[in-house]
């Protein structure tokens, strides 16, 4: 699931989501994001936690997202924020990327979510861990 309110920025996070063999789901508002959550399961979530974002929303769908289906949050901060890598981390963000449009950054962890996944699925499949 990818999450903003602007589309140039759900075009630039599907390219690096697509790129690591993701399918994508996006939405522009929180509010719809929570609402998808509740009725699918992600594995990867990338969220842009832009100032104007209402936190609260946010902070829920990063629960669900992770106690629903285990699925990995990336929390995007085109602004870089002081306080918000610490805020997203306390609310569950397994990835926090600073800085406007780093797509190769969002690339590469996209991949790393990817062959996570992976492993967690071989994982529980198996019952040992691999």
């Amino acid at each position: 699931m990818l999450v903003s309110k602007e589309e140039a920025f759900l075009e630039g996070m599907k390219r690096a989501a697509s790129g690591a063999g993701w399918d994508c789901a996006t939405s522009m508002s929180a509010r719809d994001s929570l609402r998808r959550a509740f009725l699918h399961c992600f594995g990867l979530a990338i969220v842009d936690i832009d100032p104007s974002a209402q936190r609260q929303l946010l902070a829920d769908l990063f629960r669900i997202l992770k106690s629903g289906s285990g699925g990995l949050v990336i929390a995007y901060d085109r602004n870089a924020e002081p306080d918000s890598e610490l805020w997203a981390r306390q609310n569950g963000a397994w990835l926090y990327v600073p800085g406007a449009a780093e797509w190769d950054s969002l690339s590469v962890a996209c991949a790393e979510a990817r062959r996570l996944q992976e492993r967690t699925t071989n994982r529980d499949t198996l019952g040992a861990p691999v």
